[in-house]
């Protein structure tokens, strides 16, 4: 045989079966092709594993994870509407596990979200109990009502299931809760700095008004002292106290027990009396004892005719 021909199984061949053999090959792998089944389940499996997660809010919880599920599965469907249904099998086997997966991280974080909005609202109260310690209703009632009432609509959020709104707005109620305890604490420590001060004041005015009263006091026993020293005797001398006049002073028993003798302890002053009527307390009076009896009776004539409390004599 020449080498236009071989042998396979016993059938010879020449270069003309070898030139029909390609395209038969074409028209059996396109024949294939064409009767493939399309996908259907796995088209159906992929769509509910995506609704599935949508369910379970991954398109909240696990975002980037979900996005690429409905990704493969967009791609899973153009493959079927080109009949490329071994590709459109595979793309929605994946879109499966990517959809499945992204349910799976979407119930994780929304339970640890759960958690944190636990605790933020936890953490909310526990401020607004630390602004209210601090008088807040006292020094800024109306923001402290105002974050309470921020607080129960956290509540409403958090019983529908709204979790991440809850952190958001949590975080930011906190801060303005834990700002407002702090304000008030020194609102508070002011106004005792201030009362403190107030009190500080007013004691420094009592132990003044002790200091004078205390003064009086040692003044009016010395002078009680001075009077028991002078009982039995004529005293030489007075200190003029409140309340006293030259006719008083005078009438004392152990003055001259007279009182219209006053002139002669005005006469012996006249560099500290100007006027009789006009005495002062803490004068301190000499009292004659050496008079004659003729000025004795002239003080007498003075002090009768004049009368105790005519003003402005001064003769």
């Amino acid at each position: 045989m020449g080498e236009e021909e071989f042998n396979l199984a016993g059938i010879k061949k020449t270069k003309l079966v070898s030139k029909l053999a390609l395209p038969l090959v074409t028209l059996l792998l396109f024949l294939s092709y064409g009767c493939a089944k399309p996908p259907k389940k796995e088209m159906a499996d992929a769509e509910a594993a995506v609704t599935a997660a949508k369910l379970a809010e991954a398109d909240i919880y696990a975002p980037g994870d979900y996005q690429s599920a409905e990704d493969m599965l967009a791609q899973a469907k153009a493959e079927m509407d080109k009949r490329e249904y071994k590709s459109a099998k595979e793309s929605a086997i994946q879109t499966i596990n990517l959809a499945t997966n992204a349910k799976e991280q979407a119930v994780k974080a929304k339970q640890d979200a759960k958690v944190r909005a636990q605790n933020i609202i936890k953490d909310v109260k526990g401020a607004l109990d630390e602004a209210k310690a601090a008088r807040a209703l006292t020094y800024n009632a109306n923001k402290y009502n105002n974050i309470l009432s921020s607080l129960k609509g956290l509540e409403a959020d958090y019983n529908a299931e709204k979790y991440l709104d809850v952190i958001a707005k949590g975080n930011k109620l906190l801060a303005q809760a834990k700002d407002l305890a702090a304000s008030c604490r020194l609102a508070a420590a002011e106004s005792e700095r201030r009362k403190r001060e107030e009190s500080e004041r007013l004691a420094r005015i009592r132990a003044e008004e002790e200091r004078r009263r205390a003064e009086d006091e040692a003044r009016r026993r010395a002078e009680a002292e001075r009077s028991r020293d002078q009982r039995g005797r004529q005293a030489t001398s007075h200190v003029v106290s409140r309340g006293e006049c030259l006719w008083v002073i005078s009438e004392n028993k152990n003055i001259y027990d007279n009182p219209f003798q006053w002139p002669l302890i005005y006469k012996a002053n006249r560099s500290q009396i100007n006027d009789p009527d006009l005495i002062f307390p803490g004068q301190d009076f000499t009292i004659p004892r050496n008079s004659s009896g003729n000025e004795v009776k002239d003080a007498l004539y003075m002090a009768k005719n004049r009368g105790p409390w005519s003003l402005h004599d001064g003769k």
